[in-house]
């Protein structure tokens, strides 16, 4: 018996043609994973508060690899809400100013901590920033 003349069963043709894609696929398909951006160290930063508020903690949050806002964390030691402002400047190693945004008439519960997120105005490349300050001002109580 000839080859040619042989029939080859169905499923074992497509076997080989089922092989065949899946082995070129598997040849020519790239995996890409997304991690996240690696990990950013903290930045040195001032925090100042007044009357009875103190700020406990600030954080940035990023964009890809920019400074997209600043969370601030406050303390209000009094037993009534009290309403303020919160003053975020963002500084490079030069000391020149990078960007700053104010946020007013913030409320902050009483005997409570709250955490206020600052968005800014434009985003510094996080390789850039320094310094973050972060000033509370009590402005009623």
């Amino acid at each position: 018996m000839s080859l040619m003349n042989a029939s080859v069963p169905g499923y074992l043709v497509l076997g080989v043609v089922l092989l065949s894609v899946v082995g070129t696929a598997a040849a020519t398909s790239v995996v890409v994973t997304n991690d996240g951006p690696d990990p950013i160290t903290g930045v040195e930063g001032d925090l100042q508060a007044s009357g009875n508020l103190t700020v406990e903690t600030q954080t940035l949050q990023y964009e890809g690899t920019n400074v997209s806002a600043v969370n601030i964390t406050v303390n209000n030691t009094a037993s009534t809400s009290v309403s303020g402002n919160i003053y975020v400047a963002i500084y490079d190693d030069t000391d020149s100013l990078l960007v700053s945004k104010t946020r007013t008439g913030v409320s902050f519960p009483g005997g409570k901590t709250s955490t206020h997120n600052v968005t800014l105005s434009s985003n510094p490349y996080i390789g850039d920033v320094v310094r973050v300050e972060a000033t509370i001002e009590e402005t009623s109580s």
